[in-house]
């Protein structure tokens, strides 16, 4: 009868454990869902987070490639493109024209100094010998936007200087033709 008493007691011992353990594990199963639960809710909320600022940055960049391509527009129309070569290296060209009919382009090659951030040495280029080197690493030294400026300005007088002696020198021709006639 003992024995058989402490079997049954032996089993309620471990009923009680087992229950115990599953209460225990019930309760860290409880835990853990709670846990996934806010897990999921916080990850839903980053996501809307994250598609809100990349719409938010898509406007701004589009914006701002909208305006970087307008300015590279109004540049065109004023007869300059500037195209990246690489990280240091741009290409400049420089279209010329006189009263609406195009002349020529020039160019020039600028290298970035190592030296100096955003400031810029004349690699090569192919501008009349009017335009001065002096004041071409002057206007460079003052910045990109100065040397652009400046070398498109002296460009379009050096052209318009050549097109009004081009077209003097037929009214001249023409007058000297019609006073031969009349001799």
């Amino acid at each position: 009868m003992f024995s058989s008493d402490r079997g049954v007691y032996d089993v309620l011992s471990e009923m009680e454990k087992m229950s115990a353990e599953k209460s225990l594990k019930t309760n860290k199963q409880e835990i853990l869902s709670a846990r996934v639960l806010h897990l999921k809710k916080r990850r839903d909320e980053l996501r809307n987070k994250l598609e809100q600022d990349n719409e938010v940055g898509n406007s701004l960049g589009s914006r701002l490639a909208k305006k970087l391509m307008e300015a590279q527009w109004i540049y065109r129309l004023l007869g300059i493109s500037v195209v990246v070569l690489d990280e240091k290296a741009l290409h400049v060209t420089f279209i010329t024209s006189y009263r609406g009919a195009y002349c020529e382009s020039y160019a020039a090659v600028l290298k970035e100094r190592s030296d100096q951030e955003n400031k810029y040495l004349l690699v090569r280029h192919d501008f009349p010998r009017s335009l001065p080197s002096d004041d071409l690493s002057v206007w460079l030294e003052n910045g990109l936007q100065e040397f652009v400026s400046q070398v498109n300005r002296r460009l379009h007088i050096f052209i318009t200087r050549r097109e009004e002696l081009k077209m003097d020198c037929k009214s001249l021709c023409h007058r000297l033709t019609v006073a031969c006639i009349y001799l």
